[in-house]
């Protein structure tokens, strides 16, 4: 009866893991999602696996030992590639970069191959439990110290790239790796339980959620101006709410506000049509991005009307940033010849002034706008 509620769980785990694989499949077709539908593969197999060895491992008699081995063995190393794709599809989302991003791959990719090769040097024996039989000795060791020193890596990539992800993700992701490692440490002590299936599927679950969400895709889309890649005006009122919270309870804090505006698209889309302002909005858009590097956000809040928000960083930095712009744009010229021109703004403020994010963004209006009327006696030309 156990062996039979124990295939009804492991059913369930392949049933669900097959699920996350269609969904991810179908609503988030990326290159990092294929990350994640390599370790549901993984997961798949190893379910698969699970529920054959639960079966041979009590049948001892009819079974041959080496066929025996021969499924534990395979059932622990689609485990370790699990974890192993894991950690490498958490070092994809960290910022690491170039040939350490290059070793993680091949040591995750190396290990569960190494695992093949040097498991059959360690004994393996079948233990009678109070139920069930189940493997034990040096192989079952070796499985739960790869399996163990998988989780510490990646929750070490996680600890060093905590400032550049997400608060949130960086904390459900390292709850992720604390449950991996304490349902490990369960299994060892009480190795009748055999929870890899359930852990694999439970860890699968959770990541989904946590960045595979198409929710969360979706509300990321919401938030992006399409036609230049920048944050909307969505974007901008959600982060200037969250900023604002943040603001009242610093004591030592700044807000800059970089406010931009493309002179004379009307005239643009009159003379040369819209698809010659499409290109100054597109123009502006990439000017700005790679020029005001420092600032927490760039968005595109209207028709031909930017905003760039600074936290934290000095007066200096923002204004250096916004002159490169400027001077950035004063050699652009769009493919029909028209040259590009842009008024720009600031404003800047510490948490110890009685000044909003509101009025900053405001005063930086007012300020762009004043820019705007020192050009007006400048004209268009031509190359």
């Amino acid at each position: 009866m156990e062996i039979y509620l124990r295939q009804r769980s492991g059913i369930v785990c392949l049933i669900t893991i097959a699920l996350l694989l269609v969904f991810s499949h179908l609503y988030n077709p990326s290159s990092a999602s294929r990350r994640f539908r390599r370790m549901c593969i993984y997961a798949l197999c190893h379910v698969v696996l699970t529920i054959l060895t639960e079966v041979t491992a009590n049948l001892l008699d009819t079974t041959p030992l080496l066929v025996n081995r021969l499924l534990h063995l395979l059932c622990c190393a689609t485990a370790i590639a699990f974890l192993g794709e894991m950690c490498w599809y958490i070092a994809s989302i960290t910022p690491l970069q170039g040939r350490s991003l290059q070793v993680v791959r091949i040591v995750t990719i190396l290990i569960p191959f190494l695992f093949l090769f040097a498991a059959p040097l360690f004994p393996m024996h079948f233990t009678q439990g109070l139920v069930i039989n189940y493997p034990d000795g040096a192989f079952m060791h070796l499985y739960f110290f790869i399996g163990i020193a998988l989780c510490l890596v990646s929750a070490v990539l996680l600890f060093r790239a905590r400032f550049q992800l997400d608060r949130l993700v960086c904390v459900l992701m390292t709850s992720v790796l604390v449950l991996m490692a304490a349902m490990t440490c369960l299994q060892m002590a009480f190795p009748e339980l055999m929870l890899s299936a359930v852990k694999l599927t439970v860890i699968t679950l959770m990541m989904y959620f946590i960045v595979e969400n198409p929710i969360g895709t979706y509300h990321d889309r919401a938030m992006i101006d399409l036609p230049t890649g920048l944050r909307n005006h969505n974007a901008l009122q959600e982060d200037a709410v969250n900023l604002a919270n943040n603001w009242q309870l610093s004591s030592n804090g700044s807000i800059g506000v970089v406010a931009c505006d493309l002179n004379d698209l009307k005239r643009i889309n009159d003379t040369h049509g819209h698809q010659a302002g499409d290109e100054a909005i597109a123009l502006i858009g990439r000017v700005l991005r790679a020029e005001l590097v420092s600032a927490y956000g760039v968005y595109r809040t209207g028709g031909d009307e930017f905003t760039a928000i600074y936290v934290n960083q000095h007066e200096d930095v923002m204004i250096a940033e916004m002159q490169a712009a400027r001077d950035n744009l004063r050699s652009r010229h769009l493919d029909c010849g028209w040259a590009v021109h842009a008024a720009l703004g600031s404003a800047y403020a510490t948490s110890q002034s009685e000044l909003s994010i509101r009025d900053i963004m405001q005063r930086a209006d007012e300020a762009m706008y004043a820019d705007k009327a020192r050009q007006k006696g400048v004209k268009n030309v031509r190359r």
